[in-house]
């Protein structure tokens, strides 16, 4: 494992800060380390590399501009719903999370970095 990968979030964002890494670098681990143990483990069913690429580059011209973010560059993954098909039976309640405990699938989920969207100002 990546010494990156171990840093917590507040470290991740005060090297950051302090252009000690870069985004690229911090997503490049997370790529890496995804890539290594994704097979065994299954716990993305998406990983989207060469986008994660892309948004970690413009953070870190963001970060160079001083237009950073408190979580710009810090790579993500989100849970994702998986739409039941049109035929198939399901109470309005029931969401696609409680729907995968029941049935011991996990959840499902995608990596990128934090989106400009998604970073608090």
């Amino acid at each position: 494992m990546s010494k990156l990968t171990s840093l917590t979030i507040a470290e991740s964002r005060e090297k950051l800060r302090a252009k000690e890494i870069t985004a690229t670098e911090l997503t490049e681990a997370y790529i890496s380390a995804i890539d290594a143990a994704n097979d065994r483990l299954n716990a993305y069913i998406k990983v989207t590399p060469d986008l994660a690429r892309v948004m970690a580059k413009k953070s870190d011209e963001r970060i160079a501009a001083g237009q950073a973010g408190d979580l710009e560059g810090i790579p993500s993954a989100s849970r994702t719903s998986l739409r039941p098909l049109a035929s198939t039976p399901r109470p309005a309640a029931t969401s696609s999370t409680a729907s995968s405990r029941a049935t011991n699938r996990p959840s499902p989920r995608t990596f990128g970095t934090t989106a400009p969207s998604c970073s608090a100002s």
